[in-house]
Order: structure tokens, then C-alpha cells, then sequence
């Protein structure tokens, strides 16, 4: 004779608070529950993007710029790379500690 138990893991929602490494403020990053996580990294990166607003302000101003360029010549992939690297260095704290 076999018993067979079940055993059922409580649902719950997690959320975590950190202070992001550019400016001091509070990012509450939503993990969603047991059952159907959620990665933290998109939502932190949505978070630190208006933090890099200069960034993407430049990046916009050059794509603007070059935007009747047909050679193909012009690019603004510095100012693309930096808004990026903007957001990762504001995210990078925040991603790490939901890792192990």
C-alpha cells in the first residue's frame, strides 16, 4: 500500500525595497508570487530609465539629427550605449541583490 501526499506551497506576492545607487531613492521592485515569478530586472530597469533622461534626451537629439542621412554614415550609437549604461549602473545594485 502507497500514501500520497500532496503538498501545496502557500501563493503569496513578494515585493523587495532598495535604495538605487545614483540617487539615494527608494525602488520597490514587485517579484510576483511563488507560483509565477516575475523578473525584477525589467521592472528596476523601467524605474532607473527617467533617472537617465539626459541620456536618452541626447540620444533622441542626435537620432533627430541624422535622421535625413542617407549614407548611412552617421549613427548615434555613443549616445545609445550611454543611456544604457546609465540605466545599468542605476540597476546594477538593485538586480544583484535578487540573485544568489
Amino acid at each position: 500500500m502507497f500514501l500520497i501526499l500532496s503538498l501545496s506551497l502557500p501563493s503569496y506576492t513578494h515585493t523587495h525595497t532598495h535604495t538605487d545607487e545614483m540617487g539615494g531613492g527608494q525602488i520597490q521592485v514587485d517579484i510576483g508570487d511563488v507560483d509565477d515569478p516575475v523578473d525584477p530586472k525589467l521592472q528596476i530597469e523601467e524605474l532607473c530609465k527617467p533617472k537617465c533622461e539626459a541620456f536618452l534626451k541626447a540620444y533622441e537629439a542626435c537620432a533627430e539629427r541624422i535622421e535625413g542621412d542617407e549614407t548611412g554614415e552617421k549613427h548615434c550609437t555613443g549616445q545609445y550605449f550611454d543611456f544604457w549604461s546609465c540605466v545599468d549602473h542605476c540597476a546594477v545594485g538593485p538586480t544583484m541583490k535578487h540573485t544568489s
